[in-house]
């Protein structure tokens, strides 16, 4: 494969990689420890071994990777100087795109997500004057900051104090909500969460529907319910939109279920890869942050050096008018049919029933393997084994613009072989035997 080795990328980077999504333990052994390129919807080692790729870089990829237009509009960014010392003229159109986009009053870039959450929290909690965050407990990652981190399986490095601020409510319970807020006397700042993962915020089915679509039994989502109660009580909502951004609609799920929150944050495909996210949303929480009141409280918001880095800002008004002048997101709604449809109907052809499920919408599936009624991550591992010797990397699925029906075909041929090599290891009855590495193991997790 000629890739860096294994050993040498944990001897200089604690984790052997600078995101725990991209370490070791999230993927097969026989997965290549680097890869040198990549070039639309592939990924290339430096001796030219090419693997078709559903990760796209940590689902940050939404068009395909080295993109032209994306591409050369950050190289011209990045002749113009890249990062002046006071705001660029890049800057404020960039600002300009981005509010006019997301339907938003007021934006603040950054570099990283976990600042982006961290800044909306704060924000909240200058806004309100209270304390209490109450977090979704389904969905896996908001900040690497302490407030979050502080409150998962992984606290160490965290100061105890504190974590008795935050809360985890249940997706879709809004009584598991209501109950949090009576417990914490109505001092609850905020309510953050990402709008959708695999679970649809109504009652019904309406997964299986495109976007731009009203399927029946808006009247019982629970995002319109949590608006309700937000407004009842007087806390600011946030939607995380990192992922579903640019994804489920334009600008993200909040549009497609026709929810409006005080604060969103993005980052992931809102500049095809390069590094920038953002806090935006109501002007009168946002100008907290600002320096146009004569002798109000400091808010010290956000300050991000590069978060004016103009290559990334080119890069994001570029993605934004590709997405307005193509068929990004029904593109992808309809490959993920294809695809959850042809994953579905080989499993129950080839596995056991009950031992693989693929669900939630055609724009971001999730995919899973039970053995006893329990998620397997044995079972994950042979799959994943198996389909990388096929050269395609499926440890999630993230689609993009420029994976093709070809790509659907190429990828269903591929699980077809890596379904009958799970078959057999169930039937074997030996099923570590069939396992060449380690087990890949879930990020979040208290022991390594």
């Amino acid at each position: 494969m000629n890739s860096i080795q294994f050993s040498k990328l944990h001897d200089i980077i604690p984790g052997g990689a600078h995101t725990y999504s991209r370490g070791d333990d999230q993927f097969p052994a026989n997965t290549p420890h680097t890869f040198h390129r990549g070039k639309g919807v592939h990924l290339y080692t430096r001796s030219n071994e090419e693997y078709l790729d559903f990760g796209m870089g940590l689902r940050s990829v939404g068009i395909g990777y080295n993109e032209p237009e994306i591409s050369e509009a950050a190289i011209q960014a990045i002749q113009m100087g890249n990062n002046l010392s006071r705001p660029s003229d890049l800057e404020f159109e960039a600002a300009e795109a981005f509010t006019k986009f997301t339907r938003t009053d007021m934006v603040k870039f950054c570099k990283n997500g976990s600042n982006a959450t961290t800044a909306a929290v704060k924000l909240a909690r200058a806004f309100t004057g209270k304390d209490h965050v109450l977090r979704c407990r389904q969905h896996p990652f908001f900040s690497f900051d302490d407030w979050f981190i502080g409150n998962t399986v992984i606290p160490l490095g965290t100061p105890s104090s504190g974590r008795e601020l935050i809360h985890a409510f249940d997706y879709g319970n809004l009584a598991s909500v209501t109950e949090l807020i009576d417990n914490c006397k109505n001092q609850v700042a905020c309510i953050i969460l990402e709008p959708c993962t695999d679970q649809s915020p109504r009652s019904d089915s309406s997964h299986i529907q495109g976007p731009g679509q009203n399927p029946p039994g808006e009247d019982s989502c629970f995002l319109k319910e949590l608006r309700k109660l937000c407004n009842q009580k007087g806390i600011v909502l946030i939607f995380d939109e990192m992922i579903t951004g640019m994804r489920w609609d334009t600008p993200g799920a909040s549009s497609y279920f026709d929810v409006t929150a005080d604060l969103y944050t993005y980052g992931k495909a809102i500049a095809n890869g390069f590094s920038i996210a953002a806090v935006a949303g109501r002007k009168e929480i946002m100008e907290l942050g600002g320096i146009r009141k004569p002798g109000a409280e400091r808010l010290f918001f956000l300050s991000s050096t590069h978060g004016a880095e103009m290559c990334s800002l080119a890069a994001l008004k570029a993605t934004l008018e590709f997405y307005q002048k193509n068929r990004v997101i029904p593109h992808i709604w309809d490959l993920g049919e294809k695809l959850i449809h042809g994953l579905t109907n080989q499993a129950a052809e080839i596995l056991p029933s009950g031992t693989f499920y693929v669900w939630g919408f055609p724009c971001s599936p999730y995919f899973q393997f039970y053995l006893d009624g329990k998620p397997s991550m044995e079972l994950r591992t042979i799959f994943l084994e198996e389909m990388t010797r096929n050269k395609t990397i499926l440890s999630w699925i993230s689609l993009a613009y420029r994976h093709s029906s070809a790509h659907i075909s190429q990828t269903l041929s591929a699980a077809e072989k890596s379904f009958q090599k799970v078959a057999d290891a169930i039937s074997s009855t030996r099923i570590g035997e069939s396992i060449e590495g380690h087990v890949i193991q879930p990020v979040f997790r208290n022991r390594n």
